[in-house]
């Protein structure tokens, strides 16, 4: 594999052409060879560079994002090309980030032996130097990469912040929201929720009231009924849950109940038969508008969530949902929990910007 490899950067890699065998081992010996799939983040935004990259396989892009909240590709890198060059001989923090558009496998070259060695071959420093040359000559041709490379709008500083700062994640299991009139049709003429807990978000609290929920196939039992009352009842679930209740709910979000499915719902003074209201809850993430303003998002944006743990993974087409009162927290379904394995109280972090209305 060294060889196959040490092969490949002399005969494909302009940079190490002139390299010896002998300095090629050690840049070898002493690199990481490191696989990325598919969206993943090779260098991010803000980062300092801290190795030079060899793309040895897949395919990688140079992108950031527009005052739109756009990603932007600036440029693109095939098997055989370096990258962060730029970064590493200037010292300054990267202005873009690295993004894997194939699966990729990416030798590192750390800083140290970029200086010690490469910079030292006379042909290399002359490649390298050339290479940024190249590179900012290609940016300047077309005026909008220009100003999305060189821009200085929020969205962009806000992203690096993101990346530092985590966001509480809270697993919500099934449950429902009744109406009052509900209320009393199941618990009794008169009746009102008890509150047993309070939740997250101000004013928000589970009741000590439970409910059956009841579809063509089977049942759940147990289900408990958070408060305050709305004005429409609804009832979430997952969607592994549907298969045993033989109900399909579209995935919405909460309040949006038109075109949903009906269930019935048993409760100890009575029975409610409801046209509609089932839903699975598209996952979202509440935040007051001084924690939108600092991530440069609004009400209604949508953003990619990263988790990291043993089963790291990415949640697109996250919904923001932003009031003065809410608490800052990501809401997920049990299904979507166990595909992470993610607990409540598990961190995450804003991994970019999908759509900011």
């Amino acid at each position: 594999m060294t060889n196959k490899i040490q092969n490949f950067l002399k005969n494909s890699v302009d940079l190490f052409k002139n390299l010896s065998h002998n300095d090629l081992g050690i840049l070898l010996d002493r690199s990481l060879i490191v696989s990325y799939e598919v969206h993943d983040a090779i260098i991010r935004i803000g980062e300092e560079a801290s190795f030079l990259g060899v793309l040895l396989e897949g395919e990688l892009s140079i992108s950031v994002y527009t005052e739109d909240g756009i990603r932007k590709e600036l440029i693109r890198f095939k098997a055989g090309d370096s990258f962060a060059e730029m970064p590493l001989m200037s010292g300054e923090k990267t202005t873009a980030d690295y993004i894997a558009e194939q699966p990729c496998q990416v030798l590192q070259i750390p800083v140290s032996l970029f200086r010690s060695v490469i910079l030292t071959e006379p042909h290399a420093l002359q490649h390298a130097t050339k290479t940024m040359i190249d590179r900012v000559r290609l940016l300047s041709s077309d005026p909008e990469k220009v100003a999305a490379a060189f821009s200085d709008s929020s969205v962009a500083h806000t992203l690096t912040a993101q990346r530092h700062e985590t966001i509480l994640i809270e697993v919500s299991a099934h449950h429902i929201h009744l109406s009052q009139e509900h209320v009393e049709a199941l618990f009794g003429e008169g009746h009102h929720l008890t509150p047993e807990s309070e939740l997250s978000q101000p004013g928000q609290f589970a009741s000590r009231e439970k409910l059956t929920i009841i579809g063509p196939k089977g049942r759940i039992e147990n289900v408990r009924v958070l408060g305050p009352v709305r004005d429409a009842t609804q009832v979430e679930i997952s969607m592994t849950e549907q298969y045993k209740l033989g109900i399909h709910p579209p995935i919405k979000e909460s309040g949006d109940l038109e075109g949903t499915p009906g269930c019935t719902l048993e409760g100890p003074a009575g029975i409610v038969e409801l046209k509609e209201g089932v839903i699975c809850a598209l996952r979202h993430i509440h935040m007051n508008p001084e924690d939108a303003q600092k991530y440069g998002l609004k009400d209604k944006s949508t953003v990619r969530v990263r988790v990291a743990g043993d089963r790291e993974l990415i949640f697109g087409d996250v919904l923001i949902r932003v009031k003065p009162t809410y608490n800052l927290a990501m809401h997920i379904d049990t299904d979507e929990a166990n595909a992470a394995n993610i607990k409540t109280g598990t961190q995450a972090w804003i991994d970019g910007i999908q759509s900011l209305d």
